[in-house]
């Protein structure tokens, strides 16, 4: 009689997910439909923010349900790839990630912090990067001029994306399925089909504009901040000047040194792929 067969050991066998391939989000098409798809996307979403995400954030970016999330994320966090903040309750890089990255994100104090305050000054205006996250327009950096007024850009509040010039900049850019999903996440079902000549619109002229939604008497503008066209922009460089500022003629005036500053941020964004 022939010996039987010892069972695999699948002790460091990924668990497999059983969640079909979504298509459509954030630019990654099929490549989400393994679980080591799913597992990178997870990574180079946290690699890209500089506050952490939370599972909610990740779900949305990703188009992926809850259940998938929490079981990615474990065994992302017995990796050590990943790690929760006990304090804000977020996702962060772990210290076995970090030690891949070779970088504790400090491109946004060293090279993106000069660029805002020298923008800032240039133009008298609060100016502040912020970034996609979810159904969420989150800042991430913020400087102020002296003689300007602050604002409600200050990092780490944040906004309903359909609602700030940085984020319909992002909407503008992003794929219509991702759209879909951050209207329905705002409780917005249907809405952004309204929506879709704007974006036309401000795809066409190269930035968006916000006019007294949040602050009476403040307008902010914004354009993209895009590392590497192949994938959908997430960042975006906004200013906020008093309503009256916001003449055709001023608007051609502020978008010149805002479309620079964003340039000179994309040299030392890091880049995926």
């Amino acid at each position: 009689m022939a010996a039987s067969r010892p069972a695999p050991d699948r002790s460091r066998v990924a668990p497999r997910d059983d969640v079909s391939s979504t298509s459509g989000q954030r630019g990654q098409g099929d490549s989400l439909g393994s679980p080591l798809g799913r597992y990178v996307a997870i990574l180079e979403a946290l690699s890209a923010s500089s506050v952490g995400l939370t599972r909610k954030d990740i779900e949305l970016i990703l188009g992926i349900p809850r259940t998938t999330t929490l079981r990615l994320l474990d065994n992302l966090i017995a990796e050590g790839m990943v790690r929760e903040s006990n304090r804000t309750g977020t996702y962060v890089p772990g210290a076995r990630m970090v030690r891949i990255l070779g970088t504790d994100r400090t491109w946004l104090e060293r090279d993106v912090r000069p660029v805002l305050r020298a923008l800032s000054v240039e133009t008298g205006a609060t100016v502040f990067l912020a970034r996609l996250i979810g159904d969420r327009v989150k800042a991430v950096l913020r400087e102020t001029a002296p003689q300007a007024e602050v604002t409600l850009a200050s990092p780490g509040y944040n906004f309903p994306a359909d609602t700030t010039a940085t984020g319909r900049i992002m909407l503008a850019h992003s794929s219509p399925a991702m759209r879909r999903r951050i209207y329905a996440a705002l409780g917005k079902h249907g809405q952004e089909r309204a929506a879709v000549a704007m974006f036309h619109e401000i795809v066409a002229q190269g930035y968006a504009r916000e006019t007294g939604e949040h602050i009476p008497g403040r307008s902010s503008l914004a354009v993209p901040v895009a590392a590497d066209s192949a994938w959908p922009i997430e960042f975006a460089l906004g200013l906020t000047v008093p309503h009256a500022t916001i003449t055709a003629h001023e608007t051609d005036f502020l978008l010149g040194p805002l479309r620079k500053a964003a340039a000179r941020i994309c040299v030392g964004m890091p880049r995926r792929g």
